[in-house]
């Protein structure tokens, strides 16, 4: 995910092509035809009990599917609850700008 290549992107049309070719067995989005997206970021204050580190969570859903989604601990040790949201929410927008890269990419 760090550096994708070429051969990541023929892996990943790969992927797709195997998905049309199995359209008729395929997962419901959405249902409804939305294909919203929504995301949702969280953190737990000072969760770790021996480096006081507090986990970030983000989650992102496409027409009611997790497509994205980690959990993870912080690198630093937030002073306060509001820096440890400030840092989830910031790994959830990095995510973000990412899926929608490439979104873009896959048109």
């Amino acid at each position: 995910m760090g550096k994708p290549s070429k051969a990541h992107m023929g892996l990943a049309l790969g992927v797709l092509r195997c998905l049309v070719g199995t359209k008729e067995l395929g997962l419901c989005f959405g249902g409804d035809g939305d294909l919203a997206v929504v995301s949702y970021s969280d953190s737990d204050w000072a969760g770790d009990p021996d480096t006081r580190r507090c986990t970030t969570s983000y989650m992102f859903l496409l027409g009611g599917a997790a497509v994205s989604w980690n959990s993870q601990l912080q690198r630093m040790v937030a002073v306060s609850s509001v820096g440890a949201e400030y840092q989830a929410t910031a790994a959830a927008v990095r995510e973000a700008l990412w899926l929608r890269k490439l979104a873009g990419g896959l048109g």
